[in-house]
């Protein structure tokens, strides 16, 4: 598979859960992909779910009124940020990386 690739393809494959890891494994950077989504998608699942944990203790300290709806409705919004995030993540490096695997074939041409 050592050929070019477009770069613009690389950034619309990163924003879809699984074909990320195809556009990483076309420059060749799978474990560094596996390791980015999972990595940040962990953290940042833990550091929101301690901020909206926090956030949810300190707006009703009795839990008067607690719902599972509620518990539903942070894990959601913690998801969406991780989501969000580790997206960001991914696509900056499969831009970054994209590039640098397509430089090798511009210097060698």
């Amino acid at each position: 598979m050592e050929k070019p690739v477009n770069v613009c393809t690389q950034i619309i494959l990163g924003f879809f859960p699984l074909l990320n890891f195809y556009a990483f494994y076309r420059i060749e950077k799978i474990f560094h992909g596996l390791a980015i989504v999972f990595g940040v998608s962990i953290i940042v699942l833990i550091t929101t779910g301690m901020i909206l944990g926090l956030f949810m203790i300190t707006s009703n300290p009795d839990f008067e009124d607690f719902q599972i709806e509620d518990e539903n409705r942070i894990d959601g919004i913690g998801n969406f940020i991780a989501y969000l995030i580790s997206t960001g993540f991914t696509i900056n490096f499969l831009r970054k990386w994209s590039i640098q695997w397509n430089e090798r074939f511009s210097s060698t041409s």
